[in-house]
């Protein structure tokens, strides 16, 4: 007989990637166009060489094809000006499909170089990692750093480029785009988790309050006269004892008479007190 399956063999464990849309989307900034043509070129294979050899292979000889091998597949937009960059991105955000990665040039005359390209993109979408390509040493890192401050949504890629280098800067920066944005939302989801939790406990203890201050408890000395037992309150009236505590307790109180006074007031015995009782009083 099969043992039963366990509740990790059952329910696999929860990705949270899998709650992802994964965003490949990148533009290519450049004012030169084959330097577009050669980043299509280069990204937007879905196969690698070393598969393409070996299906190849299997035509001409009758063998088995391997499954093929994909790699990421991306969405690539151009822009061959800076202001034109910023209204792509500008009209992404807005469609709800922003960019996660773009390749800019930085010398783009006569416009906006790159630098100041995407300082203005920042300004809109504060998310988009950047490759800075350029065969130029226009500024030095101390100037970059200068005017972006300790960031990590910036790397160089010195032209020419290696095509190996290149696509790995895209894999690595598009994913690092996304588990950047799941943990962005995982965060605002706590937070929101927080802020819930707070209101119940905030009006947990609200409630606790009122029902601690509707308890009524006496304290102190109490003024009590000697001879009819009537108890002074805080406004200098006399009221029976019943009375006092009824108003500051939850007490309630029911009547019955004492031997001592029954003797007094209607000369009864305590025999006559019992059998005047009911049974099992």
């Amino acid at each position: 007989m099969t043992a039963p399956a366990t509740q990790s063999e059952s329910t696999p464990p929860h990705d949270p990637m899998n709650d992802l849309q994964d965003n490949r989307r990148i533009l290519l900034v450049d004012d030169h166009r084959p330097i577009h043509d050669d980043f299509r070129s280069i990204l937007n294979h879905a196969e690698s060489a070393t598969e393409n050899l070996a299906q190849l292979e299997s035509s001409f000889f009758g063998e088995a094809v391997l499954p093929s091998i994909l790699l990421p597949k991306y969405e690539l937009s151009s822009a061959f000006q800076g202001q034109e960059a910023l209204n792509t991105v500008a009209a992404a955000v807005k469609e709800g499909k922003p960019f996660a990665l773009g390749f800019i040039d930085v010398r783009m005359p006569p416009g906006w170089d790159g630098i100041e390209t995407i300082e203005r993109i920042w300004d809109l979408d504060a998310e988009m990692q950047f490759v800075i390509c350029t065969a130029y040493a226009d500024y030095t890192w101390e100037e970059l750093f200068k005017r972006f401050g300790s960031t990590d949504r910036v790397v160089f890629l010195r032209k020419p480029f290696d095509h190996t280098e290149a696509r790995q800067l895209a894999c690595t920066l598009t994913s690092k785009w996304n588990y950047s944005i799941l943990a962005k939302a995982r965060r605002q989801e706590l937070e929101a988790m927080v802020e819930a939790r707070t209101r119940e406990l905030t009006g947990t203890v609200a409630k606790l309050n009122e029902a601690l201050n509707n308890v009524k408890t006496l304290s102190g000395f109490i003024p009590i006269c000697a001879g009819c037992k009537k108890i002074r309150d805080d406004r200098g009236f006399w009221n029976r004892v019943e009375a006092y505590i009824t108003q500051r307790t939850t007490a309630r109180f029911t009547h019955g008479m004492c031997p001592d006074c029954a003797q007094k007031y209607f000369e009864l015995t305590e025999a006559d007190l019992k059998a005047s009782q009911p049974p099992g009083s």
